[in-house]
This record gives C-alpha cells, sequence and structure tokens, in this order.
C-alpha cells in the first residue's frame, strides 16, 4: 500500500515536524482525522504528499479539508 504525509512550509522552506502521516491499508471507508498545528503569523502553506504502491486497490484520497 502506499503513504499519506502532511506536511506545513513556511518561507518556502518545509519544517520539520511532520503533523500527520498514514502509511499501509486502512480501510475501504473513509477516515476522518482531526490535525491541530501550531502556526505562526508568517504565511503557512499545507501540503499534501501521497505515494501510491503498486497494485489496484492502493487508492488515497483527501476530502473536505478545513483550516480555522
Amino acid at each position: 500500500m502506499g503513504s499519506l504525509r502532511m506536511k506545513t512550509m513556511n518561507g518556502g522552506r518545509f519544517n520539520t515536524e511532520i503533523p500527520f502521516h498514514k502509511s499501509g491499508s486502512q480501510s475501504r471507508d473513509w477516515i476522518r482525522q482531526e490535525v491541530n498545528l501550531w502556526l505562526t503569523r508568517q504565511a503557512t502553506q499545507i501540503v499534501f504528499e501521497a505515494t501510491v504502491g503498486t497494485r489496484h486497490l492502493s487508492d488515497i484520497a483527501v476530502d473536505d479539508v478545513k483550516v480555522n
């Protein structure tokens, strides 16, 4: 299976902390995930990085992202 990571970027550089990471088979159902980020006043980009596996069942999806 594959993996999904969420990273944050400030000033064109990735932060060293990875606030979210999942790998391997999770479920056929949608899984709700909540992540708390400590952000500065500097503009921050949220980046999702997905790596799929070689099998046809290795799908990854991100849906309904909310930033409060």
